[in-house]
């Protein structure tokens, strides 16, 4: 079979082949073309869902709670640790009555306070109607309060040896049968005034 044959068999096995086809500038194309042309479109509802939030792993929300419990943990024993919120402690002596026979006092060279005596410098922190309250800033013996609280009930003026508490004021003090002592044991902070503190109570 040569291909004229095969070509001529392929057409009549077509079953549109020998069907009317109709131009494209013909009657019918017109009028399907007005058809199309005049036909409204039906509107198309569209409804637009919001994107669904991604939700974060339980595991990770877990194990950030858990982190901030842990930081709350935290804190709380730094600050117990710290003792911010603890009351200081504190000790109370009395103001002894100056001597009024100053010469009847040893020098000071001469004084040698007993070893059952309390030694410590302080910060006048308020000055009330019977009493003295001095912030601790070195005991130098028998003592480990944070605040000492000398009582002046009845005293006239709040004086040491005649020396007024002034707010603020640098002390170095020693006490001892719950007494502050006089005679020049105690007094204002003076660097000759330490140097007999080193040298009674180091």
């Amino acid at each position: 079979m040569n291909p004229e044959e095969l070509h001529d068999r392929l057409r009549r096995l077509d079953p549109v082949m020998d069907a009317p086809v109709d131009p494209v500038t013909g009657p019918r194309a017109a009028a399907l073309m007005e058809q199309i042309m005049q036909t409204q479109p039906e509107p198309v509802n569209v409804t637009s869902t919001p994107p669904t939030p991604a939700r974060r792993p339980r595991r990770a929300l877990f194990a950030a709670l858990g982190a901030l419990g842990v930081a709350a943990v935290g804190a709380f024993a730094f600050v117990a640790m710290r003792g911010d919120d603890a009351e200081p402690t504190s000790v109370a002596f009395s103001l002894a009555a100056s001597d009024p026979l100053m010469q009847m006092c040893l020098p000071i060279s001469d004084q040698q306070p007993s070893a059952d005596a309390s030694a410590f410098r302080g910060t006048v922190v308020d000055i009330g109607a019977e009493s003295v309250t001095l912030d601790v800033t070195k005991w130098y013996q028998n003592g480990d309060a944070d605040q000492v609280v000398i009582s002046t009930a009845g005293m006239p003026i709040a004086a040491l040896d005649g020396v007024d508490f002034v707010q603020g004021g640098d002390y170095l003090i020693t006490a001892g049968d719950g007494q502050v002592g006089v005679c020049g044991v105690s007094g204002p902070y003076s660097a000759d005034l330490e140097g007999w503190f080193n040298t009674w109570y180091g």
